[in-house]
Order: C-alpha cells, then sequence, then structure tokens
C-alpha cells in the first residue's frame, strides 16, 4: 500500500499499491505485464479527488530507478527488480464531509498522513492525537468556502493527439518517484 495515494472523498478509494521483485541470485527473469491507469488514473465523483496514476520502473543494479512503459517486457539480471506502482481508486464526495471517526482510522491505521488528514480531509488533530473538534470546524468551514458550491463537472473530451500525448508522458512521468524514494 502506497501511503497518501487513496483518492479523497466522503468516501475515500483505495490506496495504491507497490511490489518490487526480481531474479533470485545466479538467474535472470523476464516480467511481461500491462499497465491500465497510467495515463488516465481513476477520476473521484461528485467531489471527489483522483489520486494515484499506475507506472512500472526498473531498479537497476546500481539503484538507479528508470521508468519503463505501460507494457512488458521487461528483461532482468541478478541485483535488478522491477517496481509496480498499482493505481489508487477514486473518491466519492468532498473530502472534508468525510466521517471525522473514520478520518481518524485513516491516520491511526496509515492509509493517511496527519498533513493530508489536516489538509484535505480538515481534520485537526491536537498534539496528543484527539481531533480537536473546533479547529475541525473552522478548517472545514474553509475548504467549504473556498471549495464554493459542488457542480457536476463536464466530461472531457480529448482527441486522439492529446490520447496519445497522454500516453507518452504516463510512461515517463511515474508518480511517486520522487515523494516515495524512502519506500524503496
Amino acid at each position: 500500500m502506497l501511503h497518501d495515494s487513496e483518492g479523497a472523498g466522503k468516501f475515500r478509494g483505495a490506496p495504491g499499491t507497490y511490489a518490487e521483485y526480481g531474479p533470485m541470485p545466479g538467474a535472470t527473469m523476464q516480467v511481461i505485464y500491462m499497465t491500465d491507469g497510467g495515463a488516465f488514473p481513476a477520476p473521484g465523483a461528485r467531489g471527489g479527488g483522483r489520486r494515484s496514476r499506475a507506472g512500472q520502473l526498473k531498479r537497476t543494479a546500481s539503484g538507479e530507478l528508470v521508468p519503463e512503459g505501460p507494457t512488458g517486457p521487461v528483461h532482468m539480471v541478478p541485483g535488478e527488480s522491477i517496481v509496480a506502482l498499482g493505481p489508487g481508486g477514486g473518491g466519492y464526495g468532498r473530502p472534508w464531509e468525510r466521517d471525522l471517526d473514520r478520518v481518524r482510522k485513516d491516520l491511526v491505521e496509515e492509509w493517511i498522513s496527519r498533513e493530508r488528514a489536516e489538509t484535505v480531509y480538515g481534520v485537526v488533530f491536537t498534539e496528543g492525537g484527539e481531533i480537536d473538534l473546533e479547529a475541525t470546524r473552522l478548517r472545514r468551514e474553509r475548504l467549504t468556502a473556498e471549495a464554493g458550491p459542488w457542480k457536476p463537472g463536464a466530461f472531457e473530451v480529448l482527441s486522439a493527439e492529446e490520447i496519445l500525448r497522454r500516453c507518452r508522458e504516463a510512461a515517463t512521468d511515474i508518480p511517486y518517484l520522487e515523494a516515495k524514494q524512502c519506500w524503496w
């Protein structure tokens, strides 16, 4: 599971996933894969957020992470591995309308960070880890005022050229490359 990778919402989407594997010592390995959700991550609905995109990286024997395309194969030798990032799911409803106890549980179970709980879900915690009800009320009022009334979004109609551009970009713009270096 990737921390802070869910589509935020009153009902949050699933978190993105992380897997890394490679050949056993003395062996080579070929991975064949197909990725979905790299160019077009799952959108949120009714004010919910889209979140993480899928991607593949090859970790070289020196530790360098090299983005791979949306489909395999990838050949690896000992000391190399494939890093597979699965996409998160889109959220439903505005994040700052999420039940306070659910946000607390998401934080305790490490689905989200304290910073994300406060900035995205509008839930402020005391130094002791308790929900500060007054600060939370004020933060959520501010988030609501900044967002304005919810309006249904228009579907984005894309040209064939734009679809191809996004697919090419997805092959090189792998999510979490910098932010999640500590995971690798």
